[in-house]
């Protein structure tokens, strides 16, 4: 497999989690999520938070008015993203590393909103690999508590996206409650 970029990478990650955000719209927001205390209305308004502080690292603009609760303000959040992303140098190291990261966030949120929603969408396998490849760097370069769950041990016969989400503290056999 060849190596994605980052930014491509941040490109694909920012589709997923708007997909998985037009699904959020069709159901309750009350309902639990695989992140614990977050109902899928936080979840959201967290995603279209998390996207609105990448934008703002990947200009270097000073932080903002947080984005508006609601699938619609998030979905306008990631087209400015994706916009931005479009646009960022693919020679910056500063921008790699950030958009690395935020291909973390968003795509494992993804995933958090497609289980909340009992979507059966399943991540592309290539953005599975390219970030489960490029795991331990941002593992080492990130704080762990407050962003990402407990490693869950790893067990044999693991697909890909299983071993990918136990990194970050997910499994696939969440259901919601």
């Amino acid at each position: 497999m060849s190596a994605t970029h980052p930014v491509d990478l941040l490109r694909e990650s920012i589709s997923l989690a708007a997909l998985a955000v037009i699904r959020a719209a069709e159901v309750p927001h009350s309902i639990s999520t695989p992140c614990r205390e977050w109902s899928l209305g936080t979840l959201v308004r967290h995603v279209s938070d998390s996207a609105r502080s990448l934008q703002e690292m990947l200009t270097s603009e000073p932080p903002g008015e947080p984005p508006l609760p609601g699938c619609s303000a998030a979905q306008a959040v990631f087209a400015d993203l994706d916009r931005v992303a479009a646009a960022a140098s693919r020679l910056d190291g500063a921008v790699a590393l950030t958009a690395l990261t935020g291909s973390y966030e968003l795509t494992l949120h993804a995933w958090d909103v497609d289980q909340a929603t009992s979507t059966a969408a399943e991540l592309p396998r290539r953005v599975v690999e390219a970030l489960l490849v490029q795991a331990p760097l941002v593992l080492a370069h990130g704080e762990r508590s407050g962003l990402f769950g407990p490693e869950i041990a790893a067990c044999v016969g693991q697909t890909d996206l299983d071993r990918l989400l136990a990194l970050f503290g997910r499994s696939s056999d969440w259901r919601s409650s």
